[in-house]
């Protein structure tokens, strides 16, 4: 005979653990819930770890679920009336005694199950933290952490009560706080929300077999993330982005939340893979469908667009927010007809990687391998030259030659031409003759080239403002790069160099009109990325094209 007891929650005792577990930083969704006994990789329930010895066995168990709040079928705002309950998966869950000390840790499994074998007649209670974590190989570890308390980590608990029977039950279910009308003060469910979508992502990498260990990761959400920029330990983030390996997710009630906006999370969530078992090259900054970017900007943001598509399997991306998050904006990944086409558009990347996952041309129609394989690729990481639609080109025809015809015809129907690494036969020039050949040649054979830095596109991180150099060094020694204006007055030319996408030296003085960098190099193949500061300055309103001569010269071996 069975007895429960039942500790079903709609309101939880949420709280934080100033300084526990977890690290990082990464994305903008709601974070799941954990669990004891299952490991995120395995789909059985395993035992989980107990101080103490057990002299009176009894079995404890439960299932925590969550409240997640879906999209309206226009894809324009929240549908709270459709709220769902979901299984909180692959969570840490603990067993504290009465005087708050863990007495034993396990995992939830796929279901939101989890399993202590504990002594009868103690005083327990069960807490469940936002943390996402591998059980088996450590292979990541993700927590969602208060930035303006501290940087606590959210948790869940259960009530205190003494164990009586051979097998007790108590169940949690984190509440949305959502009362249908507006929010009450407690919303429990965002970080569970949030790690439950990068479990998803988490899959995904699992389908294709990529095992690397990630860095710990946190996220981090508050009710108070708002869109003002500032102070972040007081919530003024700006809008949800990935940097520095943490995420930073929007969590101010009607203006903007993205704890349900799944694509939105698993967008940063790339940017953390870029950095983590990837390569990322991108500027950052401010970016849309519509603007002519930096390539490297345009293929992270479009690379990362697709990838959240991917790992959802919706190629709508959906970000609610507004008045009781009842509007906001939606756009379909997989769109062909982009406003701009080419190898400095996002819309143009998003749209090639998403219709290429779909195809089913010589390969499994939405496999993950061979896109997430090709981004992992040794060969990819190292290469010269930066990562772009090019770059990623080359390498996929090398992982997955068969079908590449496909991929092919894709990037012809994005008005992109060339599938070499560095861009070699690209047509395109974005309306700016300059930019190409994409990279210009400079060895001692071949000492010295022009370039023009533009802001016509707009500053900071749009195509014109940066060219790119390769630099072919046959021989060991100390080498000088001068840059000296030929086109423009009151410039600053500034330019960075680089060796496989690690930055090894600069020259970013305040001279006017010139530039120089004295720099040992050895035998191998260098890219320099040129500008002039001056067109990075959105507060500069006019068109600004400067133009410079770039040398090369030995100075010593």
């Amino acid at each position: 005979m069975k007895a429960f007891f039942q500790s079903i929650l709609s309101v939880l005792s949420i709280f934080y653990l100033v300084g526990c577990g977890g690290g990082g930083g990464d994305s903008s969704e709601k974070p799941p819930v954990s669990s004891s006994s299952v490991s995120i990789p395995s789909s059985s329930v395993s035992s989980s770890s107990t101080s103490g010895v057990i002299t009176d066995p009894v079995n404890l168990s439960g299932t925590i679920t969550f409240e997640w709040v879906p999209h309206k079928a226009s894809r324009l705002g929240l549908d709270y009336p459709n709220t769902e309950v979901r299984p909180a998966r692959s969570l840490v869950v603990e067993l504290m005694d009465s005087s708050n000390n863990i007495i034993a840790t396990g995992f939830t499994n796929e279901t939101g199950f989890y399993n202590f074998i504990v002594n009868r007649n103690q005083q327990v209670r069960v807490r469940v933290k936002a943390q996402l974590k591998d059980s088996d190989q450590n292979l990541w570890n993700i927590s969602v952490r208060d930035n303006t308390n501290s940087n606590s980590l959210y948790a869940v608990q259960g009530e205190l009560a003494v164990i009586t029977t051979d097998d007790e039950v108590r169940d949690i279910q984190i509440d949305s706080g959502w009362n249908g009308r507006s929010y009450r003060i407690n919303r429990a469910a965002p970080p569970f929300a949030i790690l439950d979508v990068l479990y998803q992502g988490i899959e995904k990498l699992k389908q294709a077999n990529i095992s690397k260990s990630l860095p710990a990761l946190t996220v981090y959400w508050s009710e108070k993330n708002t869109t003002a920029e500032g102070d972040v330990t007081l919530g003024e983030i700006g809008t949800s982005y990935y940097s520095n390996g943490n995420i930073y997710l929007l969590g101010d009630a009607n203006v903007d939340i993205d704890e349900y906006d799944a694509h939105v999370i698993l967008h940063e969530w790339t940017h953390f893979l870029e950095s983590s078992i990837s390569r990322a090259d991108s500027l950052g900054g401010d970016h849309g469908s519509t603007d002519k970017l930096d390539m490297r900007v345009a293929f992270s943001e479009g690379l990362a667009n697709a990838f959240a598509g991917i790992m959802l399997d919706d190629s709508f991306y959906m970000d609610a927010m507004g008045v009781n998050q009842s509007t906001g904006f939606y756009l379909d990944i997989a769109e062909k007809s982009q406003n701009v086409q080419g190898w400095y558009s996002q819309g143009s990347i998003g749209s090639i990687v998403y219709n290429y996952y779909l195809s089913g041309d010589n390969r499994i129609a939405k496999s993950v391998v061979d896109l997430f394989t090709t981004f992992t690729r040794t060969d990819y990481i190292d290469y010269p030259g930066f990562a772009s639609i090019f770059l990623f080109s080359e390498i996929l025809q090398r992982e997955s030659p068969d079908s590449f015809n496909t991929w092919v015809s894709l990037l012809s129907e994005q008005n992109i031409h060339s599938s070499n690494g560095n861009g070699v036969g690209e047509i395109n020039t974005g309306g700016y003759t300059e930019n190409l050949p994409l990279y210009k040649s400079l060895s001692l054979a071949s000492p010295s080239v022009s370039l023009c830095s533009s802001n016509r596109n707009g500053s900071f991180n749009k195509l014109s403002n940066y060219q790119f150099v390769k630099i072919d060094i046959t021989q060991t020694g100390t080498y000088r790069l001068s840059a000296t204006k030929t086109v423009g007055t009151n410039t600053d030319p500034d330019f960075y160099l680089y060796l496989s996408g690690t930055q090894i030296g600069s020259g970013v003085s305040f001279l006017a009109d010139e530039e120089t960098l004295d720099v040992s190099l050895s035998n191998s193949t260098y890219i320099l990325s040129f500008t002039d500061a001056k067109t990075l300055d959105d507060s500069i309103t006019t068109d600004i094209t400067h133009c410079f001569n770039l040398s090369l010269t030995g100075v010593g071996g």
